[in-house]
């Protein structure tokens, strides 16, 4: 499974993702995502942010910058993210708020994914705007 989490170098930047099965329940303020149309909407979401996270990561492992270069260095990437979340909170604003968290369990492969919506936004609106 895999994990991103947001307080540290990869994860500061945008999103609080991790792995753990809720099993049956979920907190209150995880809204699970079951529909296929809203599964594909989330897909988006969390590919934007594999794919720039994944840049940074191996922008950060050939030593080509520190985290602060290099989280400013793929701003198509950047742009990708923020277009997909403009895109699902106009289908789904309630994802948005402050605190709410997606979940989505992938039965193929056995894995999950969490993503706080508020949390990659704040951290798009400080990063690379000056």
């Amino acid at each position: 499974m895999k994990n991103i989490i947001i307080n540290s170098i990869l994860v500061t930047l945008f999103t609080l993702t991790n792995t753990a099965s809720y099993g049956s329940s979920l907190p209150d303020h995880i809204i699970p995502v079951t529909e296929p149309s809203d599964i594909a909407d989330f897909k988006i979401v969390d590919n934007a942010l594999d794919d720039l996270t994944q840049s940074i990561g191996n922008c950060l492992e050939s030593g080509q910058g520190d985290y602060e270069k290099c989280a400013c260095l793929f701003p198509d990437k950047t742009n990708d993210l923020e277009v997909a979340i403009q895109d699902i909170l106009k289908k789904h604003p309630a994802w948005g708020q402050e605190g709410k968290g997606l979940y989505y369990y992938d039965k193929v492969k056995k894995s999950s994914s969490n993503i706080f919506i508020s949390a990659i936004e704040m951290q798009l609106v400080s990063q690379c705007k000056t």
